[in-house]
């Protein structure tokens, strides 16, 4: 028999996510359906953080328990949210922590995913989906990722 497989050290995983959603969600599908199926999962796995929706997507940053195995990249939030029917595509970026770095859990609705001052135009939904090359100079696409400093 095969020696028992070592448990890696408990750590955090932060997740920096966001998706701009073209044609827009129904601000009554966000309050009524979209934000209890997110928050409901993410509680249920002990993420924290912010989640913020609105009828032009979802952005947020969350912190949760993650096993770091090196063979395997198995993680059931990230398989939750890119596996929903609105979010395939969904831009992520990982990093570790030792701690939770966040005391609580918060899924929003609000009017706008990203606050932008008005001298700035923004044409996501559009502009992701052309090479980067072909990309209007004007143009902006706005990639929200807020980490945590390293210690």
């Amino acid at each position: 028999s095969s020696p028992p497989k070592p448990q890696p050290p408990s750590s955090y995983r932060v997740l920096a996510l966001y998706k701009f959603i073209s044609p827009h969600l129904k601000k009554d599908y966000l309050q009524s359906t979209l934000r209890p199926q997110i928050e409901s999962f993410l509680r249920s796995v002990h993420a924290r953080g912010t989640i913020i929706l609105a009828c032009e997507g979802i952005n947020g940053t969350i912190c949760y328990p993650y096993h770091y195995y090196p063979e395997e990249e198995e993680d059931e939030v990230i398989d939750f949210l890119t596996n929903h029917e609105l979010f395939h595509e969904l831009r992520l970026r990982r990093s570790k922590s030792n701690n939770q770095i966040f005391h609580r859990l918060k899924v929003k609705v609000k009017e706008e995913i990203v606050t932008i001052g008005d001298d700035v135009i923004v044409t996501p939904a559009e502009k992701e989906e052309d090479d980067e090359e072909t990309q209007e100079e004007e143009s902006v696409v706005v990639t929200p990722f807020f980490l945590p400093k390293k210690k």
